[in-house]
This record gives structure tokens, sequence and C-alpha cells, in this order.
């Protein structure tokens, strides 16, 4: 989590830097802006970069949560089970006992 928050900043820092880059430049001269453009490049390789290592990791650690949840699911049917079937156990019980009442006092 604290990597993906790392690497959040850090696109938010090249893409800022890049922003202001590109109003900066929009304000300069047209003779002083001999070294934007290889720096763009670098920046938005980075950001090309970042996107795809952060959707392979968004897409690992969605697996990863999927299996986790489909797992406890899992285990939550069983307990669910579980409890039903004592549910049902004591409802006979109660009927049996019920009966057996009722033969006891008519007889």
């Amino acid at each position: 989590m604290i990597e993906v928050i790392n690497d959040v900043l850090k696109v938010t820092v090249s893409v800022s830097a890049l922003l202001f880059g590109g109003v900066s430049s929009a304000f300069r001269k047209p003779g002083l802006s001999f070294g934007v453009k290889s720096k763009n490049v670098r920046v938005e390789g980075g950001i090309r970069e970042f996107q795809e290592m952060d959707l392979g990791n968004l897409r690992k650690k969605g697996d990863e949560e999927l299996k986790i949840a489909t797992k406890k699911m899992h285990e939550l049917e069983d307990r669910i089970l579980e409890i039903q079937g004592c549910g049902e156990r004591a409802f006979r019980s109660l009927i049996n006992t019920r009966v057996s009442l009722l033969n006891a006092v008519t007889q």
C-alpha cells in the first residue's frame, strides 16, 4: 500500500512538473526552450512506464484480494451451513419433545 502511495506521489510530481513546464514554456520566448522537449519526453516515458507497472500491480493485488475474499466467502458459507444444521437439529428436538409431551398428556 505504501509503495502504491509513493508511486502516486511520484506520478503527481511528474505530471505537475510537466504541466507547469508546459504553462511556463507558453510564456517563454521561443529562442530559450532548447531542452524542454527532451525533458517532456523523459517525463512522458516515465508516466507511461508507471501506468504499465501500476496496472500490473493493481491486477496482481486485485487477483490476490479476490482470492482472499472468495476464501472468506466460502468459510462464511460453511459456517452458515453449520448454523443451519444446528437449527434444524434443535427444531427436530423440539418437535420430538412436543410429541412426547402430548403423548404423555393423552395417556
